[in-house]
């Protein structure tokens, strides 16, 4: 009985939420539930808001992948990827790339770089050494740059980037690069054509997407918002003992995981708007750790008179 009763007295996860963001004078109250409590409450904000960016991520993956599909069947040539037999008897059979018209093709639009992460040149009329002169300039902003000839596929990274200061190129057959895609040249399967691109890009679920991002946004928020509790658990510390305020540490830090929910709910908006209209700030920090000692400080005031502070 006396179980089903503190279950009852329980707070609801909505009411937590409204309240940490409209009730400063129920934090006492939310604090007194304890620690446990306190961290499912912060994981549940974090969960909540990477399903929504999840969904509005995979939205926008479906819509930007649409027009990539258009994209590539006005753009990219009709090809083939078929074994050829080798000139030296001695060596196997290679895939080789083979187009209907043997022009160059830069793809370097901004749905193709969005899905892929990078720009490609189809080019079946140029030497290895002279295709690296001629598009390494592709490779720019820390983006590659793939390079499709008859036998292989050259990878051409930024040498601004200091990441790849000691890369300059990566090769890849095509068995190696189909293989990647998760497609099987055999006798079987040797059709591999442009219409092999548009159905890899209609083979990832909806549902797909959204685990995807949903895992990605939920590990990016959880390790961001642990960081700033931390650091600011350890600030809030110092000032306990140097203004001798009478509160426990695990109170301490419930009460700064319920005042952070205006700060989660502010950046999750950041990276919404990040997403879709490409705003970035790099100093977004700073307005969510002040959003929160906002609150703090409120809810201190409030408290003056509780005891809170020892009589000197």
């Amino acid at each position: 009985m006396r179980n089903k009763d503190k279950n009852k007295n329980k707070i609801s996860f909505s009411n937590k939420l409204r309240w940490s963001i409209t009730k400063i004078s129920k934090y006492d109250e939310m604090a007194d539930e304890g620690f446990k409590r306190a961290m499912r409450y912060f994981s549940g904000v974090i969960a909540l808001m990477s399903i929504i960016l999840a969904i509005f991520a995979s939205y926008s993956q479906i819509k930007t992948t649409e027009r990539l599909k258009v994209y590539v069947s006005d753009n990219v040539p009709e090809f083939r990827i078929e074994k050829e037999k080798s000139k030296n008897k001695k060596e196997e059979e290679k895939l080789v790339l083979k187009l209907d018209d043997n022009k160059t093709v830069i793809l370097d639009n901004q749905d193709f770089i969005d899905v892929f992460r990078f720009k490609a040149v189809i080019d079946l009329n140029i030497k290895e050494k002279d295709a690296i002169n001629e598009y390494q300039k592709l490779a720019t902003n820390k983006k590659t740059c793939l390079v499709f000839l008859k036998e292989k596929c050259i990878v051409l990274f930024d040498k601004q980037n200091q990441n790849n200061e000691n890369k300059d190129k990566i090769e890849y057959s095509y068995s190696d690069l189909l293989n990647s895609m998760g497609i099987n040249y055999n006798e079987d399967n040797n059709n591999i054509s442009k219409n092999s691109i548009i159905n890899y890009l209609n083979s990832t679920p909806i549902l797909n997407y959204v685990i995807i991002f949903y895992f990605r946004h939920f590990v990016m928020l959880l390790l961001f918002f642990a960081f700033l509790i931390l650091v600011m658990t350890l600030l809030l510390l110092i000032i306990r003992w140097i203004k001798k305020i009478e509160i426990s540490k695990k109170k301490l830090i419930c009460l700064l995981i319920y005042s952070f929910t205006v700060s989660q709910i502010l950046y999750s908006v950041y990276i919404l708007l990040s997403n879709i209209i490409g705003f970035n700030w790099e100093y977004i920090t700073i307005p969510i750790v002040l959003i929160t000692f906002v609150y703090l400080i409120e809810y201190f005031n409030k408290n003056k008179d509780n005891n809170l502070h020892k009589n000197q």
